[in-house]
């Protein structure tokens, strides 16, 4: 059985931040909430993947 990502945790988290941000993507950008669980998942990746992403962007800009 295949990966449902609609399905996923990381999806999960993504859709309780913008329950929490009125459905501003934006928001979850800027959120100051670093306390909450969820906040290093807000963006719908492992942290891990972000920081390479935005790392290797970096690279070819």
């Amino acid at each position: 059985m295949g990966k449902n990502k609609e399905n996923s945790p990381l999806r999960a988290i993504r859709e309780k931040c913008l329950d929490c941000q009125c459905q501003q993507p934006g928001e979850i950008r800027i959120c100051n909430i670093q306390d909450c669980s969820l906040w290093p998942f807000r963006f719908g990746m492992m942290p891990a993947t972000a920081a390479k992403r935005k790392k290797d962007v970096t690279r070819t800009s």
